[in-house]
Protein backbone atom coordinates (compact mmCIF):
# COMPACT_ATOMS: atom_id res chain seq x y z
CA UNK A 1 0.00 0.00 0.00
CA UNK A 2 1.48 3.59 -1.08
CA UNK A 3 2.36 5.53 2.01
CA UNK A 4 1.24 9.10 2.78
CA UNK A 5 4.09 11.38 3.86
CA UNK A 6 4.81 13.22 7.75
CA UNK A 7 2.30 15.52 7.17
CA UNK A 8 -0.73 13.48 5.40
CA UNK A 9 -2.36 10.29 5.08
CA UNK A 10 -4.15 8.44 2.76
CA UNK A 11 -7.96 7.85 3.09
CA UNK A 12 -7.00 3.74 3.68
CA UNK A 13 -4.64 4.92 6.52
CA UNK A 14 -6.79 7.09 7.80
CA UNK A 15 -9.28 4.50 7.82
CA UNK A 16 -6.72 1.57 9.40
CA UNK A 17 -5.95 4.27 12.56
CA UNK A 18 -9.78 5.30 13.24
CA UNK A 19 -10.13 1.63 12.90
CA UNK A 20 -7.44 0.63 15.19
CA UNK A 21 -9.08 2.63 18.83
CA UNK A 22 -11.54 -0.58 18.36
CA UNK A 23 -8.46 -2.87 19.05
CA UNK A 24 -8.62 -5.33 21.96
CA UNK A 25 -5.90 -4.38 23.83
CA UNK A 26 -5.83 -1.35 25.90
CA UNK A 27 -2.61 -0.19 25.05
CA UNK A 28 -3.21 -0.21 21.35
CA UNK A 29 -6.21 1.91 21.34
CA UNK A 30 -4.38 4.49 23.40
CA UNK A 31 -1.33 4.19 20.55
CA UNK A 32 -3.41 4.71 17.64
CA UNK A 33 -5.40 7.59 19.84
CA UNK A 34 -1.83 9.12 20.50
CA UNK A 35 -0.78 8.98 16.87
CA UNK A 36 -3.92 11.11 15.85
CA UNK A 37 -2.35 13.78 17.64
CA UNK A 38 0.64 14.13 16.32
CA UNK A 39 -0.80 13.71 12.55
CA UNK A 40 -3.49 16.73 13.71
CA UNK A 41 -5.53 15.81 11.06
CA UNK A 42 -9.39 17.12 11.19
CA UNK A 43 -10.79 13.70 9.92
CA UNK A 44 -9.91 12.20 13.44
CA UNK A 45 -12.03 14.36 15.70
CA UNK A 46 -15.12 12.57 15.57
CA UNK A 47 -13.61 9.21 16.42
CA UNK A 48 -11.42 10.66 19.03
CA UNK A 49 -14.64 12.20 20.77
CA UNK A 50 -16.57 8.92 20.82
CA UNK A 51 -13.69 7.09 22.03
CA UNK A 52 -13.78 9.38 25.06
CA UNK A 53 -16.27 7.33 26.57
CA UNK A 54 -13.39 4.22 26.36
CA UNK A 55 -14.13 2.22 29.78
CA UNK A 56 -9.70 2.39 30.05
CA UNK A 57 -8.26 5.41 31.59
CA UNK A 58 -5.33 5.59 29.36
CA UNK A 59 -7.09 5.36 26.56
CA UNK A 60 -9.41 8.34 27.54
CA UNK A 61 -6.00 10.20 28.36
CA UNK A 62 -4.62 9.29 25.05
CA UNK A 63 -8.03 10.72 23.20
CA UNK A 64 -7.98 14.06 25.23
CA UNK A 65 -4.47 14.54 24.60
CA UNK A 66 -4.53 14.24 21.14
CA UNK A 67 -7.96 16.49 20.81
CA UNK A 68 -5.99 18.96 22.72
CA UNK A 69 -3.50 18.95 20.00
CA UNK A 70 -5.80 18.49 16.96
CA UNK A 71 -7.57 21.78 18.37
CA UNK A 72 -11.18 21.52 17.42
CA UNK A 73 -13.39 23.37 19.61
CA UNK A 74 -16.30 21.25 18.58
CA UNK A 75 -14.96 18.54 21.30
CA UNK A 76 -14.99 20.73 24.38
CA UNK A 77 -18.46 19.46 25.30
CA UNK A 78 -17.49 15.93 25.10
CA UNK A 79 -14.29 16.89 27.26
CA UNK A 80 -16.59 18.82 29.67
CA UNK A 81 -18.98 15.91 29.94
CA UNK A 82 -15.91 12.96 30.26
CA UNK A 83 -14.03 15.73 32.87
CA UNK A 84 -17.79 15.39 35.09
CA UNK A 85 -17.96 11.84 34.24
CA UNK A 86 -14.66 11.36 35.93
CA UNK A 87 -15.34 13.34 38.75
CA UNK A 88 -17.96 10.49 40.57
CA UNK A 89 -16.23 9.19 43.19
CA UNK A 90 -16.10 5.52 41.82
CA UNK A 91 -14.24 6.85 38.81
CA UNK A 92 -12.18 9.03 40.94
CA UNK A 93 -11.19 5.96 43.34
CA UNK A 94 -10.27 3.76 40.18
CA UNK A 95 -7.63 6.49 38.62
CA UNK A 96 -5.93 6.45 41.53
CA UNK A 97 -5.67 2.80 41.71
CA UNK A 98 -4.30 2.93 38.28
CA UNK A 99 -2.15 5.78 39.13
CA UNK A 100 -0.60 3.00 41.87
CA UNK A 101 -0.50 0.04 39.50
CA UNK A 102 1.77 2.49 37.10
CA UNK A 103 3.42 3.90 39.91
CA UNK A 104 4.73 0.47 41.19
CA UNK A 105 4.26 -0.88 38.00
CA UNK A 106 1.97 -3.49 38.80
CA UNK A 107 -0.64 -2.80 35.78
CA UNK A 108 1.67 -4.20 32.65
CA UNK A 109 -0.47 -4.44 28.96
CA UNK A 110 1.13 -7.13 27.35
CA UNK A 111 2.94 -5.57 24.40
CA UNK A 112 4.00 -7.06 20.93
CA UNK A 113 7.67 -6.92 21.40
CA UNK A 114 8.47 -10.14 21.61
CA UNK A 115 11.43 -11.72 19.99
CA UNK A 116 8.47 -13.72 17.46
CA UNK A 117 6.85 -10.46 16.42
CA UNK A 118 10.43 -8.38 16.29
CA UNK A 119 11.64 -10.66 13.50
CA UNK A 120 14.80 -10.71 15.18
CA UNK A 121 17.73 -13.97 15.23
CA UNK A 122 17.98 -14.21 19.08
CA UNK A 123 20.38 -17.38 18.33
CA UNK A 124 23.59 -15.29 18.51
CA UNK A 125 24.66 -13.04 21.31
CA UNK A 126 24.20 -10.30 19.35
CA UNK A 127 20.85 -10.55 18.11
CA UNK A 128 20.16 -11.49 21.57
CA UNK A 129 21.39 -8.15 22.24
CA UNK A 130 19.20 -6.21 19.92
CA UNK A 131 16.64 -8.11 21.10
CA UNK A 132 16.64 -7.03 24.56
CA UNK A 133 17.13 -3.71 23.97
CA UNK A 134 14.21 -3.22 21.95
CA UNK A 135 12.11 -5.22 24.45
CA UNK A 136 13.67 -2.70 27.34
CA UNK A 137 12.71 0.36 25.04
CA UNK A 138 9.05 -0.99 24.26
CA UNK A 139 8.63 -1.21 28.21
CA UNK A 140 9.49 1.83 28.81
CA UNK A 141 7.36 3.32 26.22
CA UNK A 142 4.43 1.33 27.76
CA UNK A 143 5.12 2.67 30.81
CA UNK A 144 5.02 6.26 29.84
CA UNK A 145 1.62 5.62 27.72
CA UNK A 146 -0.11 3.86 30.57
CA UNK A 147 0.33 7.14 33.31
CA UNK A 148 -1.69 8.86 30.55
CA UNK A 149 -4.16 7.05 32.88
CA UNK A 150 -3.26 7.88 35.79
CA UNK A 151 -2.78 11.62 34.81
CA UNK A 152 -6.71 11.03 32.91
CA UNK A 153 -8.00 14.50 34.96
CA UNK A 154 -4.84 16.62 33.84
CA UNK A 155 -4.58 15.52 30.31
CA UNK A 156 -8.40 16.34 29.93
CA UNK A 157 -8.10 19.84 31.84
CA UNK A 158 -5.19 20.81 29.73
CA UNK A 159 -6.71 19.61 26.30
CA UNK A 160 -9.62 22.20 27.12
CA UNK A 161 -7.27 24.92 28.08
CA UNK A 162 -5.93 24.67 24.98
CA UNK A 163 -9.04 24.99 22.83
CA UNK A 164 -9.56 28.54 25.49
CA UNK A 165 -13.20 28.37 25.39
CA UNK A 166 -15.04 30.17 28.39
CA UNK A 167 -17.54 27.00 29.00
CA UNK A 168 -14.38 24.78 30.23
CA UNK A 169 -13.57 27.84 33.15
CA UNK A 170 -16.53 26.31 35.72
CA UNK A 171 -15.51 22.49 34.82
CA UNK A 172 -12.00 22.92 35.34
CA UNK A 173 -12.34 25.05 38.57
CA UNK A 174 -14.30 22.22 40.57
CA UNK A 175 -11.70 20.17 40.92
CA UNK A 176 -10.06 22.80 42.79
CA UNK A 177 -11.76 22.05 46.00
CA UNK A 178 -13.24 18.46 44.62
CA UNK A 179 -14.13 16.20 46.19
CA UNK A 180 -14.95 18.62 49.31
CA UNK A 181 -15.15 15.92 51.53
CA UNK A 182 -11.82 14.51 50.75
CA UNK A 183 -9.80 16.94 48.87
CA UNK A 184 -6.91 15.86 47.41
CA UNK A 185 -4.10 18.41 46.33
CA UNK A 186 -2.70 16.89 43.23
CA UNK A 187 -6.30 17.87 41.59
CA UNK A 188 -5.85 21.13 43.57
CA UNK A 189 -2.89 22.02 41.85
CA UNK A 190 -3.42 20.42 38.36
CA UNK A 191 -6.83 22.54 38.23
CA UNK A 192 -5.07 25.65 38.67
CA UNK A 193 -2.23 25.07 36.13
CA UNK A 194 -5.32 24.52 33.24
CA UNK A 195 -6.81 27.54 34.35
CA UNK A 196 -4.18 29.24 34.44
CA UNK A 197 -3.20 27.87 30.58
CA UNK A 198 -6.88 28.25 29.80
CA UNK A 199 -7.49 32.15 30.76
CA UNK A 200 -4.11 32.51 28.82
CA UNK A 201 -6.11 31.18 25.38
CA UNK A 202 -8.91 32.97 26.19
CA UNK A 203 -10.47 35.50 23.86
CA UNK A 204 -10.49 39.42 25.29
CA UNK A 205 -14.10 39.52 25.24
CA UNK A 206 -17.21 40.16 27.19
CA UNK A 207 -18.03 36.98 27.88
CA UNK A 208 -14.39 35.97 29.21
CA UNK A 209 -14.56 38.82 31.50
CA UNK A 210 -17.51 37.57 32.74
CA UNK A 211 -16.38 33.65 33.29
CA UNK A 212 -13.21 35.11 34.62
CA UNK A 213 -14.72 37.45 37.60
CA UNK A 214 -16.80 34.66 38.64
CA UNK A 215 -13.62 32.77 38.74
CA UNK A 216 -11.77 35.24 40.65
CA UNK A 217 -14.08 34.62 43.59
CA UNK A 218 -13.51 31.00 43.99
CA UNK A 219 -9.77 31.32 43.63
CA UNK A 220 -9.52 33.43 46.87
CA UNK A 221 -12.10 30.96 48.55
CA UNK A 222 -10.05 28.55 47.83
CA UNK A 223 -6.68 30.28 48.84
CA UNK A 224 -8.55 31.09 52.21
CA UNK A 225 -9.19 27.65 53.45
CA UNK A 226 -7.37 26.79 56.20
CA UNK A 227 -5.93 23.01 55.95
CA UNK A 228 -3.52 23.76 58.97
CA UNK A 229 -3.69 19.55 59.10
CA UNK A 230 -2.12 18.53 56.22
CA UNK A 231 0.00 22.01 55.61
CA UNK A 232 2.80 21.04 54.14
CA UNK A 233 1.49 18.62 52.05
CA UNK A 234 -1.24 21.56 50.11
CA UNK A 235 1.78 24.21 50.02
CA UNK A 236 2.49 23.42 46.44
CA UNK A 237 -1.08 23.64 45.68
CA UNK A 238 -1.90 26.69 46.97
CA UNK A 239 0.76 28.82 45.51
CA UNK A 240 -0.29 27.57 42.63
CA UNK A 241 -3.78 28.78 42.83
CA UNK A 242 -2.67 32.34 44.65
CA UNK A 243 -0.30 32.65 40.65
CA UNK A 244 -3.60 31.80 38.91
CA UNK A 245 -4.94 34.54 40.80
CA UNK A 246 -2.68 36.59 39.75
CA UNK A 247 -3.04 35.30 35.93
CA UNK A 248 -6.46 36.19 36.47
CA UNK A 249 -6.10 39.49 37.76
CA UNK A 250 -3.69 40.51 34.58
CA UNK A 251 -6.24 38.79 32.38
CA UNK A 252 -8.94 41.27 33.70
CA UNK A 253 -6.87 44.16 33.70
CA UNK A 254 -5.84 43.37 29.97
CA UNK A 255 -9.60 42.67 28.42
CA UNK A 256 -10.85 46.37 30.45
CA UNK A 257 -8.24 48.23 28.40
CA UNK A 258 -8.89 46.53 25.30
CA UNK A 259 -12.86 47.38 26.04
CA UNK A 260 -12.18 50.74 27.10
CA UNK A 261 -13.33 49.51 30.38
CA UNK A 262 -12.26 51.08 33.92
CA UNK A 263 -9.32 49.36 35.50
CA UNK A 264 -11.31 48.08 38.64
CA UNK A 265 -11.42 48.90 43.02
CA UNK A 266 -8.62 50.01 44.34
CA UNK A 267 -7.63 46.55 45.83
CA UNK A 268 -7.30 45.52 42.34
CA UNK A 269 -5.08 48.69 41.28
CA UNK A 270 -3.13 47.87 44.37
CA UNK A 271 -3.19 44.14 43.81
CA UNK A 272 -1.84 44.60 40.27
CA UNK A 273 1.27 46.23 41.29
CA UNK A 274 2.67 42.85 42.33
CA UNK A 275 1.84 40.62 39.36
Amino acid sequence: MQKGSMNTLLDSEINDMINGLQGESPRIRAGYAITMGEYRIQKFVDALIKTLDDEDAMVVGAAARSLGEIGDECAVPKLISTLDRFKNSNEMFKVERYAYGVLTKTIVYKTQSDDANLGIDTSDKEGKKIADAVTKVAQELDFELQKLGSRVHYEIMNALAKLGDYRAVTAIADLLSFPSEDPMPGYCEDSAISLSKLIDTMPNTETTLNAIQALEQQLISVSKERRSSIKYSWETANNQVRETLKAVIRKKRAIRKELNRSTGSLWERVFNRHC
